[in-house]
């Protein structure tokens, strides 16, 4: 029975591929979604049957029933090439080739020859290295803010399983490598989605952990810009890094003191009796 429950799933899965992949080349799509002058080709009965505002603007004689094409322009065009990703599979890659701008194309380093000497080779295995960890470090906060833009559509068009799915990939981005740059606009932008706790927390979260790094005087990062917000952050900050510090300097001194006890029962141990 679990067998041929897999093998429905499967079979499923594979049927929603196909009709993505139709839907990408515009084979027997009834619907549009436009976004900056793009139209993407849709299936009206995938995007109605999960959206409840398209279905309507099908059916309800609206200019988008009569024209088929449903104007999108409140998001990012790449953040709807998401969307009906998700709608046709359950999921959205981010980020897709489509979405990869000249400049992110250029970060990619070109391949080393076997001719090239072993200074060269080294020179170009750190400036690949390097090049890999800019990217993966400016990844953290452009993924985190293109699922935001997934939390906003699941919001605006009330798609439960769109925004679990965002709060996943939101885990999955802040496994990342650690970096300000950028994430205090992220936090900015997902305050502003109404009624998700949960993406609020898991962001708040991350700023707790770096606190630091949105604290320091000389750099707010734009993230606590009332004043008074910001020194009644500062302050229990200092207190409990102040506590951190006399802690390790206690377990210092307790380590010494256990440490100063052993070598006094090992020299009592090893004296003779008199």
């Amino acid at each position: 029975m679990a067998l041929k429950r897999k093998e429905s799933i499967d079979h499923m899965d594979t049927v929603n591929d196909l009709v993505y992949k139709k839907a990408k080349m515009g084979e027997y799509t009834d619907f549009a979604l436009e976004c900056d002058g793009v139209e993407i080709p849709v299936h009206k009965v995938i995007v109605c049957s999960q959206i409840k505002a398209f279905a309507a603007a099908c059916a309800g004689g609206f200019k988008e029933g009569c024209s088929g094409v449903y104007r999108m322009d409140e998001f990012p065009l790449s953040s709807i090439r998401h969307m009906v990703q998700f709608l046709y599979t359950g999921d959205y890659d981010l980020p897709s080739d489509a979405d990869k701008s000249p400049s992110d194309q250029n970060l990619v380093p070109p391949p080393s020859h076997s001719s090239s000497s072993s200074s060269s080779s080294s020179s170009s295995s750190s400036s690949s290295a390097a090049i890999t960890t800019a990217t993966v470090t400016a990844d953290l906060s452009k993924n985190l803010v293109a699922h935001i833009h997934m939390a906003e559509i699941a919001d605006y068009y009330s798609v439960p399983r769109l925004k679990e799915l965002v709060h996943k990939k939101v885990d999955e981005t802040l496994q990342l490598p650690w970096s300000p740059e950028g994430f205090a606009g992220a936090v900015t932008m997902a305050f502003k989605i109404g009624d998700d706790g949960v993406l609020r927390d898991k962001l708040a979260a991350t700023v707790a952990d770096h606190l630091d790094d949105f604290l320091r005087t000389d750099s707010r990062m734009n993230l606590f810009t009332h004043d008074a917000s910001f020194r009644v952050l500062r302050l229990p900050n200092e207190k409990l890094k102040e506590s951190e510090r006399r802690t390790k300097e206690w377990q210092i001194q307790i380590k010494k003191s256990l440490e100063l006890r052993t070598r006094l029962a090992q020299q009592l141990r090893s004296e003779p009796l008199a």
